[in-house]
Parts: structure tokens; C-alpha cells; sequence
């Protein structure tokens, strides 16, 4: 008898699905060069990169615009579900192979094994109402989150990141994307993060998270912008996205009062544009 071929459920993420993202992340991003340099005290301080991780996935959850979907796996079954909740309402689409079904079986076994993360800009209020729409829980869940942050942040400051770091990429990486809009296009999608749990690359996970964001892209007419080592680079390029610039991250030793200190190599990561 073969072996049955897990489901798999592309759905919006939720606050319970926090611990197994910040699990993923922290051990997808283990080796990744571009995340290096954002927290290149990670290896020393791996409780505060996980919980960095965390966090983002929490701050995501609470902030319009910002969507993070899931590629969950269950047992036996063959279809591929594509829960369309972040850009189209709660409906089910078709999948990638025009298979629709309503969701996993009860009682069966369900796992996260990778996620991705996105986020809507330039929309009229009435699309961005569409990713994560806020609502007045959704109002207090961001105080309370941005309350304990700063708390956080004052009694155990993360000591792995290098927020200058990432607060420059990313200016420079959105400055590239803004010079790649069509005239008169004011609304884009930034991919924000994709990773799949070690134990499960390789098996189309990360590519059906993408084209839901290209079928997402497509349904509203917008681009979607992201970045990209080498490593990752045959994922994106297969799925429609060119190279339109470079971010150099130079070799650099960092150091940490106290006298910590890391070297780390130089990288140059690939920004892209891909339409839906």
C-alpha cells in the first residue's frame, strides 16, 4: 500500500500558531547570512532570537495590513486547501491544482510547517479592510501589545538584534521597490519572511505559500516586492519574480558593551518583483 500524501492547508495565522512560527523561524533562519546580520548576537543569545521572532508574529497579528499564512499539514489526504481569510473574506479558493475541499477532518492531526509573511501598502481603506482588518478587540490587542513591549524592552532588552541594521535594509529595499511601481501604482505587497521547518523543505511548502500570495496579487492587481539570498533565489525566480536591485551588507565585526564581539561575512541580498 503507498503511503498517503499529508493535506495541506494554506490558512491565515492566528495567536496560537505564535510558538510553532517562532519555532520554524528559529530554526529555518539558523544559518541564513541576511539574518546574521540582523541579529548577529544570535547564537550567544538564542532565548532573546526566539523571542524576537515571537514577537514580530504577535505585532503582525494585531496590525492591519499585515498578514502571516501558515502551510499546515494533516493526515491522509491529497488535496491541497487554500483558505483565503487574509485577501478575499473567509471563502475557500481553488487550489493550486482546482481542488477545493472544507477544511481538515475533526478530530485529525494537524502541523505548521512553514508560514510566510506579508504586508499591504498604499491600499485604499477599503482594500487594506481586506489584510487583517481592524477592529476594536483588535485595537486593544495592539495596546497591550505595544504596552508589554516597552516593558520588555526596559527590564530584558533583546541582545541579539541589531535594529540599525535591519531599519537601514529595509529603507534602502523599500526605496528600490517604490522606484519599480508602475505609474500611478500605489499599492504593493512586501513579502516579509518565508520560512519552512527544516524537517520539511523540499516538499512545496514554501512555493504554495508564494502562490497564494500571487494569486492574492493577481486578484487585486498589485505587485508583490521581497528580497532573497542565493539560497532561496530558484524558489522566487520559478514562480514569475526578476531582479531589480541588490542590498550589500559588508563584512563587519559587531561588538556589544562588555567587550562581545562577532565577525560577520558579507552578503548581498536580491530584492524582487513578481506580478501575480
Amino acid at each position: 500500500m503507498s503511503e498517503s500524501q499529508p493535506k495541506i492547508r494554506i490558512r491565515q495565522a492566528t495567536a496560537a500558531d505564535v510558538p510553532a512560527i517562532a519555532d520554524i523561524g528559529f530554526r529555518a533562519f539558523a544559518n541564513e547570512p541576511i539574518d546574521a546580520h540582523w541579529f548577529p548576537f544570535k547564537g550567544k543569545y538564542p532565548q532573546d532570537y526566539h523571542r524576537a521572532i515571537a514577537d514580530e508574529a504577535s505585532m503582525r497579528m494585531v496590525t492591519p495590513g499585515h498578514v502571516i499564512m501558515v502551510a499546515e499539514i494533516g493526515e491522509e489526504a491529497d488535496q491541497v486547501v487554500v483558505v483565503a481569510a487574509a485577501a478575499a473574506g473567509t471563502r475557500e479558493i481553488s487550489s493550486v491544482n482546482e481542488v477545493q475541499h472544507q477544511g481538515s477532518e475533526q478530530g485529525s492531526k494537524a502541523a505548521v510547517v512553514a508560514y510566510a509573511a506579508f504586508v499591504k501598502y498604499g491600499s485604499a481603506p477599503e482594500d487594506l479592510a481586506r489584510w487583517n482588518p481592524d477592529s476594536g478587540a483588535m485595537k486593544v490587542q495592539r495596546a497591550i501589545f505595544h504596552m508589554k513591549s516597552f516593558i520588555t524592552s526596559k527590564m530584558r532588552p533583546n541582545r541579539a538584534i541589531d535594529e540599525d541594521t535591519i531599519n537601514r535594509y529595509f529603507e534602502q529595499a523599500t526605496s528600490t521597490y517604490m522606484q519599480h511601481l508602475s505609474p500611478g501604482q500605489r499599492a504593493w505587497i512586501d513579502c516579509r519572511g518565508l520560512a519552512v521547518d527544516p524537517e520539511y523543505q523540499r516538499r512545496g511548502y514554501g512555493e504554495k505559500l508564494i502562490r497564494w500570495a500571487g494569486d492574492a496579487a493577481k486578484r487585486e492587481g498589485v505587485p508583490i516586492f521581497g528580497d532573497s539570498t542565493a539560497t532561496g533565489l530558484p524558489l522566487y525566480l520559478k514562480n514569475g519574480a526578476v531582479q531589480i536591485g541588490r542590498v550589500e551588507l559588508p563584512a563587519r565585526m559587531v561588538e556589544r558593551k562588555g567587550g562581545e564581539k562577532v565577525s560577520l561575512n558579507g552578503v548581498d541580498a536580491v530584492l524582487l518583483k513578481w506580478q501575480g
